[in-house]
Parts: structure tokens; sequence; C-alpha cells
């Protein structure tokens, strides 16, 4: 149905017949349309199927002339035979003087496509080009009225601009028309009056039908709250005015919006994706308290629509949504994983491949169903030659099936292969966070003020007992630190400011700006104190490793210099267990092994990989005895010697030493190592070289 050919359709005559009828039933919501993307692509398509195998649009005329037939049966039989005539009349127009897709696209606005976004602007463009769509479908005649140009349909109740993640309260999650049947009158009517707006084509016209439309929407409210409804719920059902393009509704709800209560066939489009952190507080506490059982406190507002994808479906509909993938893996969409193991069909993830490269976005198309799904899960990944175009991107996925009882802890992975290679890597390993402390950074609330360089003449003057050496997110490198000269002027809770006259003169400076910090306005903290000072005792420690929170590739250095970090762009980490030397530790973390695991554990960030606490926390670390942890802190003081020499020296064939021990100390086999390698950011000379040595002591020429 999909394919640009030239050739004649396959179907029966009774298949195209169900075919027309079937898109004539379709019911598709966008529930975050923007500026209607999605809308349009949907309709575009459904006017191609059309075209193709109902060419002169006998049979979709027909059925729009059915359709209008049964909608004014009860009018009809009354004797208000001019509602049917009206309405048959706007077909033949919509079809005759127009071209074949207009009204194609007329009726199917009209009957089968939704929009739903909290922003009007984007609403309002939405329907704009939709009216331009159907502009370009319209012939002109120079002797008729206005050239012959119909008027075009109103879309306030086809596009509306609500919160489509907050329904309404109902009564015992009834549905609005329950048992009253006065209710349900009324509901049929505004249906009814919705239905003849949409094609009003004159303002006296639709003010009659904007008007009638409020009313009724007051009398339900009135018979809603008799039949025990809140009244602030009733009051939100009767205040929503679809006609008022400049507000947006505070909550959604598509029967009583758009009239349909069965659901949509399909639910479809990209909802947005960023942190609840960046949200007010009311709308989380809302999300938390209508979501509990997806809810985990640090959810992607996209968890949230994936939910209400499938939930606004009707028992046979789908959703189909482009995300970005991280809720495949990511710790804090658990929960949404374990709902959707009952829902998902098909999952199509690009991994690092970035599709919409300006987006910076690792992209995964999700397939659901709204009842419970078949046993199997079809998976598909792309491979290292993945090219994005339409004749090479079929052949640049895999595919593969897995059981989804078999789905554990994450969804990042389904090739058996890889399952079982990283079941591997973690058997018989202790787990970072198990034996270390992980910690950010103090965050000051105004970091520009509280680190300074040397650079800066006045530090030459500053007294020593409160400067700390202060790293940022770009000194850190594989194994080594570059030092620029920067210091963090470190106030805790035991300075006592004035003992410190020169660095007292120069926050004084800054005191307005320190003192409109929160925790200072709350009483919290003096103004010249660092707002959030952290476990002080890990920057301190004579030994630790140290890790940009953001990097494409591990980035881990060995400090004993007591390096402090005023933000959250560095972790930083210390040793508890003694067993184990810090520089081993440093060594498998550095690793293209461990590299390669964190990929299925770590949330990707655009080209970067982000080092949380969690997820490095469940970085397995090998048990090792003395001789194996001694021959690789060999390895990494080479490094470090070399790196402290000049820090621009390369390393690479100590590093690939240390590569191909850590894949032995895994128990890796050289095909299950060769894979990594390939899958790995790492240069041919770094493959060959680490390749070599594995080689090597598989052979027992080195030990």
């Amino acid at each position: 149905l999909f394919e640009y050919t030239e050739k004649e359709h396959a179907f029966t005559d009774n298949e195209v017949s169900k075919i027309v009828e079937a898109i004539s039933e379709l019911k598709i919501l966008d529930p975050a349309c923007g500026s209607g993307a999605f809308p349009m692509g949907i309709l575009h398509k459904l006017v191609f199927i059309l075209n193709k195998i109902d060419g002169d649009n006998k049979k979709w005329r027909d059925l729009q002339k059915q359709r209008a037939v049964k909608e004014t049966e009860k009018a009809y039989s009354v004797g208000d035979k001019e509602e049917r005539h009206q309405r048959l009349k706007e077909i033949e127009e919509a079809f005759d003087f127009n071209t074949s897709d207009y009204g194609r696209k007329l009726f199917l606005i009209e009957n089968s496509i939704y929009g739903v976004d909290i922003q009007p602007i984007a609403v309002q463009i939405a329907k704009l080009r939709f009216f331009i769509s159907l502009i370009v479908d319209q012939n002109t005649d120079e002797d008729k009225e206005n050239l012959g140009i119909l008027p075009l349909p109103n879309l306030e109740t086809k596009f509306v601009a609500a919160n489509t993640l907050i329904g309404i309260d109902k009564k015992g999650q009834l549905e609005l028309n329950f048992q009253n049947s006065e209710i349900d009158k009324k509901e049929k009517e505004l249906s009814k009056v919705r239905e003849r707006h949409f094609l009003a084509r004159t303002p006296k016209t639709k003010e009659k039908y904007r008007e009638k439309d409020e009313y009724l929407r007051n009398e339900i409210a009135v018979l809603l709250e008799k039949e025990g409804f809140a009244s602030d719920v009733t009051k939100k059902l009767a205040h929503w005015n679809p006609y008022d393009q400049n507000t947006s509704a505070d909550f959604f709800d598509p029967e009583w919006m758009f009239g349909l209560k069965d659901g949509f066939d399909v639910v479809i489009g990209n909802p947005p994706y960023f942190s609840l952190n960046t949200i007010n507080k009311e709308f989380v506490v809302s999300l938390a308290n209508r979501y509990k059982s997806i809810h985990t406190g640090y959810n992607d507002i996209v968890y949230y629509f994936i939910y209400i994808g499938i939930e606004l479906l009707n028992p046979n509909g789908f959703c189909i949504f482009i995300t970005s993938n991280y809720y495949l893996g990511n710790n804090y969409a658990k929960k949404l994983r374990e709902y959707l193991k009952k829902h998902v069909i098909k999952i199509v993830n690009f991994k690092d491949h970035q599709v919409f490269s300006e987006a910076s976005i690792h992209t995964c198309i999700t397939c659901s169903s709204k009842k419970l799904a078949i046993e199997k899960i079809l998976f598909f990944e792309s491979t290292d030659d993945l090219q994005i175009d339409s004749s090479k991107i079929e052949t640049s996925l895999q595919a593969f099936e897995i059981d989804r009882n078999e789905l554990k802890h994450d969804w990042i992975i389904a090739d058996e292969n890889k399952l079982t290679l990283i079941n591997k890597l973690n058997d018989g390993c202790y787990k970072l966070g198990d034996i270390s402390i992980i910690e950010k950074g103090s965050t000051s609330g105004k970091n520009e003020v509280f680190t300074v360089s040397y650079r800066f003449a006045k530090v030459n003057l500053f007294e020593k007992e409160i400067l700390k050496k202060n790293i940022k997110n770009a000194d850190i490198s594989r194994y080594s630190i570059q030092d620029r000269g920067n210091y963090l002027i470190y106030t805790d809770k035991n300075t006592i400011i004035e003992d410190y006259p020169n660095i007292y003169s120069y926050l004084s400076t800054h005191k307005p700006v320190l003192s409109s910090r929160n925790e200072v306005k709350k009483g919290l903290y003096p103004w010249y104190r660092l707002e959030r000072p952290r476990k002080k005792y890990i920057f301190d420690a004579s030994e630790k490793i140290v890790v940009p929170y953001r990097s494409e590739t591990n980035k881990f250095a060995y400090d004993n210099q007591q390096y402090f970090n005023d933000g959250g762009d560095i972790r930083a980490i210390v040793l508890t267990e003694k067993g184990l030397d810090i520089k081993f530790i440093l060594a498998l973390l550095n690793s293209k092994v461990l590299d390669w695991l964190y990929g299925f554990i770590g949330k990707p960030k655009g080209k970067s990989r982000e080092y949380f606490n969690k997820p490095m926390s469940i970085i397995p670390i090998k048990t090792a005895n003395y001789n194996e942890q001694k021959s690789l802190i060999s390895l990494v003081d080479n490094i470090l010697n070399t790196k402290q020499s000049n820090l621009a020296l390369a390393t690479t064939a100590l590093e690939a030493e240390i590569d191909g021990r850590v894949a032995h100390l895994y128990n890796l086999t050289e095909e299950e190592y060769s894979l990594i390698l390939k899958e790995t950011n790492c240069t041919d000379l770094f493959r060959t070289a680490a390749l070599n040595i594995y080689r090597d002591i598989a052979r027992g020429k080195i030990k």
C-alpha cells in the first residue's frame, strides 16, 4: 500500500472496499503534535493509499454519503430533510469542483486525524498547515463568487491546546455519559453541534454553533455535578472553550474534546523528552500521583507520554513513537519497562547512530499494542555500517526476536550473543559501588565567584589555607590530569571568614550575588559559604580516581594531589576495599572492555555518555590476585610517568597492553574481545596492538 510504484495494485474489489472503509473509520492521535508534522504526514500517507486503490474516489465518496445519511437519520425521521440535503450538497461540492485529493483530505481531517499540544501557537501552526493543504487542492472559477473557493473547515475541535498528560478525575473512573440518559442525550447533541461547526461557512453560522456549544457544556456540567462529580471537575469541563485560540487547557479528555469514547486506533508521534527537574514542582507532584505505576522521581517527561499513548488506545489500537532510546536502559525507566513488557511489539534501536544529527539524540522507534502483546518482542538494531537513506536502512538493521519474559533489567541489548557476553563480564565480580564511594563536587551556586585562577592577580594575596586545587571536566584525560592553576575557595561550616581578610575582602565584593542564593536567603548558610558542600573527605583523600561525567569514551584519571571540583561535571571515586589497588581499578575502568559494557548501562547524551553515580556503581570489577594486579599497576605507573614528563606523549602501546591483559582477566575469548574492539571507539593501530598482546598472552609469550 505504501510503495511508490507504477504497478497496479493487486487487491480485489471487495478488498479495496474493506480498506477504504477501514481508512474512513480510522481515529489517529498525535498527543504532542507540535506544529503538525506527524498529522500532516499521516494525511499524506492516507491520501496516497486512497489514490492508489480508489483512483476515481467512487468508494470514498459513497462512504461519506452513507455517513451523512446515518448522521442525519433522526432529523430526517422527524421531517427535517433540509439538514440531510445540506450535508449531501456539501459532500458533492467537495468532490465535484476540486481535485480528487480535496475530498479525500477534507473528510480525513473531519473524521480521522486529531492533535493535542500544550502550546497554543503550535496548535495554530498545525491548523494553518492543514488549511494550506486544502487550499492547494481547490480549483478556481473566475465566474463564481470568491473564485469558487470553498470556505475552509473549522479545526478547533480537531486540534486542541491542552496538557495531554493530565486527565479528568471521573467519578469511579466511569465514562462521562454513564447511567444518566439525559447526559448521554446532551453529549450527542454537543457532538452534533461540533460536526456542524466544522463545515460552517459564515461568521454568523459559526457564532451560532459556538454559542450552542457553550450552552450545552454548561448544561452537561450541571448534570454531572448532580451525579456526584466534583465541582472543580465540572467547572473545568464547562469552562473549556475549544474556540479560544490563546489558552491551553490544563487537562485532556478525548471524549469531552473530540467526542471519542472508545479510544484511538493509532497514537503516533515524537513526544518531548527532558528531565522533570526542569519543570515546576507542582506539575511533577501531579504526575507522581497520576502515574504511580511508572513514576520513580527522576523520570523523563517522555516516559509518561509512552504510558499515556498506550492508555489512550482502543482495545485493538497501536502506539508508535519516535523517542530517545534512553528508556531502554535507564534505571529510572525500570517501572516503565515493566509496564511495556505487556504491550511492546517492536523496537528499532539506532543505538549510537544519530538519525537526527542536529538533535544530538540517540533515536529509538517503539511500537506497542493495547491488548496483551504476543510472546516475542521483535528487535531491530543498527549495525556499524548503518547509512540513513531509503535504499540502505533495511540492510543496515539486524533483526532478532526475544521472549519478553527474558528481559530483566534493561532492554538496550537483545542480541543473545551480546547478552551472554554481558553476563560473562559480570560473573564473579564486585560492583564498583560496593568497593568505593562515588561523589560529585561542591555546587557553590556561584562557581564563577568561588573558582579563581593564578592568572587572576589577587589570588597571590589569598590565604592558602582555604584554597583547594580545582579541576574542570576538560582537565581530565585518560589516566592523567592537566593542572591549569585553578583554585576553589573552600568555605565550609567551620570557616571563620574574618580569619582570612584577603579572601573576605574579595568575597565581599560579590556579597549581593552570593546573598541571593536560595540557601542563604532561607538562613541555612552564611553568605560567604559554599552552597551545597559534598563529602569533603572524598576530595581530601590521598588517592582517588576522577572522571568527567560526560565524555565520548571512558576517561578515568589518577589523582594524588587532592584536587577539588566545584560542580557536577566530575565524579570522584575513592576505594574502600583494601585488597584492591586503586591503579589496578584505574586500568580496568580505562579498558575498552568496560568502555563497551558501559554503553549498555550508562545513559547516552548525544555523542557522549554520562558517567553518573548510579550506572558507574554497577560497573563489574574483576577480583584479581596480587600478581595480576601488579602487572597492570606497573603499566599504569609507566603511563603516569610518561604523562608527567609531557602530557602530549603517546602511550598507545602501554594502554594496548593493559587492554589485552584486562580481556584475559575477564576470561574473554578472542572472538568476544575482537567484537568489543570493533564496537568501541579505538584506532586500527590500537586494535591491532591490543589483539597482538591478547594473543601473546594466550600463547604464553607474555606472562
